[in-house]
């Protein structure tokens, strides 16, 4: 049961890091070059106007590995969400502020290091937010749909097998997986907050 639980969560985890990283790059260059967001954008808004149960049904015919599947789906799930909150949250840098930091001339690693990745922390914080619960059913319906292993599987498994007890079972760890995530989440967040409030009030 552990091994399960652990599949399953490593796969939600790992897809979602990816997706993270993916969608804050392409959100960034998005807000720092118009020709890159006018190339982006159609393709976003392409992508959220196909169901998300399209694009499980199209993982499993494009796709024979499981964990591509997996991949692939929580990916082409979560990435608007990253994909706007970077976006937007650079472009909510004062001007004020970026021209504090220009002034020390730094170099393009030391804008994104010095400015742009701190401003973007409480914007991204609540994309990891939005779209855990998503992945966490992405995975599940891929899982129930195609999987030969994980949590969607057992609930498959339960369901054939006509046992209530265990699909009640597979789905409180589901939630308490969320809540305890999303409470870790919480808990760096008010870190986050008490740090800059202890550099404020530093002389």
């Amino acid at each position: 049961m552990l091994a399960t639980i652990g599949l399953t969560f490593i796969r939600i985890l790992v897809a979602l890091f990816v997706t993270f990283v993916l969608g804050t790059a392409l959100g960034i260059l998005a807000a720092l070059h118009v020709r890159a967001e006018r190339v982006l954008v159609p393709l976003i808004q392409l992508k959220q106007g196909v169901p998300g149960v399209c694009w499980v049904i199209f993982a499993i015919l494009w796709f024979q590995g499981m964990e591509t599947r997996i991949a692939f789906i929580v990916i082409i799930s979560t990435l608007p969400s990253f994909f706007y909150q970077a976006r937007d949250g650079v472009r909510a840098i004062s001007q004020d502020l970026w021209a504090m930091v220009r002034a020390w001339r730094p170099s393009r690693a030391q804008m994104l290091s010095k400015l742009i990745l701190p401003a973007l922390k409480p914007t991204l914080l609540t994309a990891w937010r939005i779209n855990l619960g998503g992945a966490t059913r992405m995975v599940i319906t891929a899982e129930l749909l195609a999987g030969v292993s994980g949590v969607g599987y057992q609930l498959r498994a339960a369901q054939e097998q006509f046992r209530m007890d265990s699909a009640i079972a597979w789905t409180v760890v589901l939630v308490v997986f969320v809540l305890v995530f999303d409470q870790v989440l919480t808990a760096f967040e008010r870190h986050l907050v008490h740090g800059k409030s202890a550099s404020a009030r530093a002389p």
